[in-house]
C-alpha cells in the first residue's frame, strides 16, 4: 500500500447512527447485480483505424512515445520565479498518445475510453485511452475552418470553430449536422462548454458576435446571446446561472445572466497588469471562483483569480509559459497546459512536466484519475495521472469505537455514491469500461455493498450540495472476523445519470486503510 495513500487518525470519536444503508440489495450478490443496479455501460462501437484521413494525415501523427515515467519532483521549500515548488505527497506520472499535429481542443468520452481533439488542420483525432493509439479521425474539411473547441455529450461531439458549429456522431465518426452562426472578421480561436445538467451547449468564436446556445436533446441552436467578436473562452457559474467569456484583445471577463441575456459586468481579469493578445482560459470552482490562465508579454503564465461578481481577488504568476488549466475533480489540484500541478489554495506549485511552448487546454477525465493535455506545438496528448477524489477518516479505529468517513467529490452534488471494503487491495476489480475498482472482491466487499451488518452505516447515499457527503465506519466483530492489528481497506464510487445517457461509474476515489487498534 502506497503511504501517500494511506489517511491516519487525526481525531477521537465515537457517532452513533443507526439505521442500514438506504440502498441494500436484499438478494444474493455480484458484482454484475452491482452493475445493474447502479450503472449499465454503454459504450462507443468500435471504431475503424483511419477512418476519413485526410491525404497527408499520416505525416502529423507520431508514434507513441516511451512508457510512462514518473514526475515526482520533490523540491521542498525552493522559490522559481517567485512561484515555489513544494515538497508533496502525491505522486503523478505521464506519458503521451499520439494525435494529430496543431490539435488544442479537448474532450473525453463519458465512458473514458476516447479522447478526442480538434485540429488546426480540420480534422478531429481519436485516442483509444486504454491502448495510447490512435484510433480514428473525422476530416472536417468539407464543413468548417479552424474547428477549436470541442465537448462530447450523451454519443455526440460538438464542435465549435472558425465560422460554425458541427455536431458529430462519435460511434460513426460522421457529421450529423452543421449549425450556422453569425461571422465577423475576428480570432480564429473559439470555445464550447456544457451546462451542468448537459442539456446545453454554449458556443463562443472569435469570428462571430454571439454566443450560441445549443440544445442537445433537439441539435440545434435555440438562442443567441449578443457578445462582442475576439471572444475565445466560455466557462459557466456551478449553477449554470451565469457564463463567463474572455476577449483576450482586451483582458476582458464579460459576467453574462444567462436567464436574461444581460451583461453583469466586463471585468479586467489581469489585474490591471500588461497582457498579450493569445487566447486565455477560464475554469470555475464549485465555490464560484472564476480562475484565468493567460500570459504576460514575457511570455510567463498566471493565473487570476476572481470572486463570482467579477472582483479581482489575486494573481498568481507561473515559473514559465503556460496556457490552459483545469481542476481535479476534488479540486485539490489545477493541472495547466504548460505542465504544472498546482495547489489549488495556495497557487503553489507541487509538480511540474516538460512541456513545449505552445496553446494548450486540459481536461480531466470523468473518472477524475487523468488529466490530458494538448499543445499545438506537438503531435500528442499529455497524460497525467495520480488525481484522485478525496477520501479520509477521522476518529480513533479502536476495537468498540466509529471512525467517521469524509467524503469530498466536487462537481458530483447529487450523485449516487457507494462505499465498498475489502480484505486487501491489488488485484482489484477489472471494469468493462478499462477502469479497476482498486480493492478486492471478498466477503467484506459484499458485506460492505449489502450492509448486511450494522458495521457499515451510510455507506450508500447521495454526495450533498456541498460535494461532500459523511459514512461511518463501526470497529468490532461484524467485521468478517477483522481483529486487532488487521486492517480494511475502503474506497468510493459515485455514479451519474444525466439527461440522455443511463447510469454509470463516474469516479473512483483513492484508497484509505484503517488498522484496528485495541
Amino acid at each position: 500500500m502506497d503511504a501517500s495513500n494511506v489517511t491516519r487518525c487525526v481525531s477521537d470519536g465515537d457517532p452513533i447512527r443507526a439505521g442500514r444503508s438506504p440502498l441494500a440489495l436484499n438478494r444474493t450478490w455480484t458484482w454484475g447485480n452491482l452493475r445493474s443496479r447502479f450503472r449499465k455501460h454503454r459504450s462507443i462501437e468500435a471504431i475503424p483505424k483511419g477512418s476519413g484521413v485526410p491525404d497527408g494525415a499520416a505525416a502529423c501523427i507520431s508514434p507513441l512515445n516511451s512508457p510512462s515515467r514518473s514526475i515526482r519532483r520533490l523540491v521542498a521549500a525552493t522559490s522559481v520565479a517567485s512561484c515555489a515548488v513544494l515538497a508533496h505527497a502525491q505522486t503523478f506520472t505521464t506519458f503521451t498518445m499520439p494525435t494529430v499535429n496543431d490539435s488544442v481542443g479537448i474532450a473525453v468520452s463519458d465512458d473514458n475510453r476516447f479522447v478526442y481533439t480538434t485540429s488546426d488542420y480540420d480534422v478531429i483525432g481519436v485516442n483509444d485511452t486504454q491502448t495510447g493509439q490512435f484510433a480514428g479521425s473525422v476530416n472536417l474539411t468539407a464543413y468548417t475552418s479552424y474547428p477549436n473547441g470541442i465537448v462530447y455529450c450523451c454519443g455526440k461531439l460538438y464542435v465549435e470553430s472558425f465560422d460554425n458549429i458541427i455536431i458529430v456522431d462519435a460511434a460513426s465518426l460522421t457529421v450529423e449536422r452543421v449549425l450556422d452562426q453569425p461571422f465577423v472578421i475576428g480570432l480564429t480561436q473559439s470555445d464550447i462548454t456544457l451546462s451542468p445538467d448537459g442539456r446545453y451547449a454554449y458556443a463562443v468564436s472569435g469570428s462571430s458576435y454571439v454566443m450560441s446556445v445549443i440544445d442537445t436533446m433537439q441539435n440545434d441552436i435555440v438562442d443567441s446571446i449578443q457578445i462582442d467578436r475576439d471572444n475565445t473562452d466560455v466557462s459557466l457559474s456551478p449553477d449554470g446561472t451565469r457564463a463567463y467569456v474572455l476577449n483576450p484583445r482586451t483582458g476582458l471577463a464579460t459576467i453574462i445572466e444567462l436567464s436574461t441575456h444581460r451583461v453583469l459586468a466586463a471585468v479586467d481579469f489581469t489585474g490591471g497588469q500588461s497582457f498579450l493578445n493569445i487566447p486565455a482560459e477560464s475554469a470555475v470552482r464549485s465555490n464560484g471562483t472564476l480562475y484565468v490562465a493567460w500570459l504576460d508579454p514575457l511570455y510567463h503564465g498566471h493565473i487570476s483569480r476572481l470572486d463570482p461578481d467579477g472582483r479581482f481577488i489575486r494573481d498568481v504568476p507561473l515559473p514559465g509559459y503556460s496556457t490552459g488549466l483545469a481542476f481535479s475533480l476534488d479540486e485539490r489540484y489545477i493541472l495547466t497546459g504548460g505542465g504544472f500541478v498546482l495547489d489549488a489554495d495556495t497557487g503553489a506549485v507541487v509538480d511540474q512536466f516538460a512541456m513545449v511552448p505552445g496553446q494548450s487546454r486540459v481536461v480531466f477525465s470523468t473518472s477524475g484519475e487523468r488529466g490530458y493535455v494538448t499543445n499545438d506545438n506537438t503531435q500528442f496528448v499529455t497524460v497525467v495521472e495520480g488525481f484522485h477524489p478525496s477520501f479520509t477518516f477521522t476518529g480513533l479505529p479502536s476495537w468498540g469505537r466509529t471512525v467517521t468517513l469524509n467524503l469530498l467529490a466536487p462537481g458530483q452534488e447529487g450523485e449516487l455514491y457507494q462505499i465498498v471494503a475489502s480484505c486487501s487491495i491489488g488485484q482489484g476489480v477489472a471494469l468493462p469500461d478499462g477502469r479497476v475498482f482498486p480493492v478486492n472482491r471478498d466477503l467484506l466487499f459484499h458485506d460492505s455493498v449489502l450492509s448486511r451488518t450494522p458495521a457499515y452505516v451510510n455507506f450508500a447515499g447521495h454526495i450533498g450540495a456541498t460535494s461532500q457527503a459523511t459514512a461511518y465506519l463501526r470497529i468490532g466483530s461484524d467485521l468478517r472476523g477483522k481483529t486487532i492489528g488487521e486492517t480494511v481497506y475502503l474506497c468510493f464510487a459515485t455514479f451519474r445519470d444525466n439527461v440522455r445517457a443511463p447510469r454509470r461509474i463516474q469516479t473512483i476515489s483513492n484508497v484509505i486503510a484503517i488498522t484496528i487498534l485495541p
